[in-house]
């Protein structure tokens, strides 16, 4: 049997905007839980090639693609892109939030 990979993603507190919404997680197209303000959700993906975006509504982050190898741990975070006066970030269906890959 092949080991997976471990996924974490981390949503920081200090946010306020969304701040009592929680954020879709999709990878490679499937739901993968919610992360709420000061939250991580963890789980197990095969090794190899994936993407992950955080959707909120009909936005959220660009795809962000990764590679996972066995009993690796990728560590992503997710956040509002931008500010709370932006409104232009709501009309486009990948400007709204940020997911970076910080380990």
């Amino acid at each position: 049997m092949t080991e997976l990979g471990r996924v974490v993603v981390r949503r920081p507190h200090g946010f306020w905007r969304d701040h009592l919404r929680a954020y879709e997680l999709v990878v490679d197209g499937q739901p993968y839980g919610r992360v709420r303000r000061g939250e991580e959700v963890r789980f197990e993906v095969t090794p190899g090639r994936h993407w992950a975006q955080a959707r909120i509504d009909w936005t959220g982050s660009p795809r962000l693609t990764f590679d996972a190898a066995p009993g690796d741990e990728v560590v992503l975070q997710v956040e509002p892109a931008g500010n709370s006066f932006m409104l232009w970030q709501l009309l486009g269906s990948t400007s709204y939030l940020r997911l970076t890959r910080v380990a």
